[in-house]
């Protein structure tokens, strides 16, 4: 016959100390109410289940780490003229080009490829010569938000014949504008973002990035405005961490850089969040030296009503 517990243990424990007292439980078939009721009414906590007790231990350590955190150390801001020259960009809430998105990050010091925006065969070939060979063709078509998933994106051009071909291509698929980049070095493709949450404001992503974005959904959230330490934690706590180590004799790319990436987007979406929609740069190529962002997608808000104030940001 079941015996009624009997918490006498824990009725000890608290008597001879004074740190807080949990107790954590797994009764799948038992009715435990009894017991919850005695040890609630002398002040200590059940946590009824193992999983949710070990995750309510591991949110204790996180706040403990929270209170012991040192001082912010943030990356500087942009000038105060730059800064209000984007803002009054934003508040026209017109769509942005991808050269913009990428001169907006830049501004920030986040590192963007260069680009040259060509509208015929021989601007691009002339752009390509400029950038240096081999170089990327994307179209600059307003209203292709993603480029890849029209075919948009031509890679690896190392002549001029061969950017030729390629503008003609995207011209006669897409439209006239394209945008001509040197090709980004080989390293492992990332992605940082800031998305609107109805509570928290602007917030700040990281995660695998490139085609794995929507295949793994591994990204970790960031509460703006944030230094390269604790976005390193962040990054640290991804699923595709152990490929900035380097995986089958690939080497191991700069994962502090990416870090400071994520810090100067946390700048930015202090400084602009309260106008920004959406902001999306993928992919973010790290390798052995730094990183560089490939492709930068800039939302504004749509209309004066939804926006709020990004969290540290000052009201325009």
């Amino acid at each position: 016959m079941h015996q009624a517990y009997q918490p006498l243990p824990s009725k000890r424990s608290l008597a001879e100390s004074d740190k807080p007292l949990a107790i954590c439980c797994n009764f799948s078939a038992t009715d435990n109410f009894e017991m919850r009721q005695e040890l609630s009414d002398r002040g200590v906590t059940v946590l009824d289940g193992t999983v949710e007790g070990l995750r309510a231990v591991r949110h204790a350590f996180a706040y403990r780490d929270f209170g012991k955190r040192a001082a912010l150390s943030l990356p500087s801001s942009p000038e105060a003229g730059t800064v209000e020259q984007w803002r009054e960009r934003l508040k026209s809430r017109q769509a942005f080009s991808e050269a913009e998105g990428l001169e907006l990050i830049a501004d920030f010091g986040i590192g963007a490829v260069t680009h040259h925006h060509a509208t015929s065969a021989s601007h691009a070939v002339a752009a390509a010569q400029s950038a240096g060979f081999p170089v990327a063709l994307k179209t600059a078509m307003p209203g292709i938000q993603h480029k890849s998933d029209v075919g948009g994106v031509l890679l690896g051009l190392d002549d001029e014949e061969a950017v030729s071909t390629a503008y003609q291509d995207l011209n006669d698929r897409l439209g006239p504008q394209v945008l001509v980049t040197p090709m980004a070095p080989k390293g492992v493709e990332m992605s940082l973002g800031i998305i609107r949450d109805p509570q928290f404001g602007s917030l700040v992503m990281v995660g695998a990035g490139g085609i794995l974005i929507e295949l793994l959904a591994d990204r970790r959230i960031v509460l703006p405005p944030c230094d390269t330490a604790n976005a390193r934690r962040q990054i640290d706590r991804l699923k595709v961490r152990p490929m900035l180590d380097g995986l089958r004799g690939q080497p191991s790319v700069d994962a502090d850089a990416l870090a400071d990436a994520v810090a100067r987007l946390s700048v930015l979406a202090t400084c602009l969040g309260d106008l920004i929609e959406g902001l999306d740069i993928n992919p973010v190529i790290v390798h052995p030296d730094g990183c560089i962002a490939v492709d930068a997608l800039v939302l504004p808000i749509a209309d004066e009503t939804s926006a709020t104030l990004a969290p540290g940001a000052s009201a325009p």
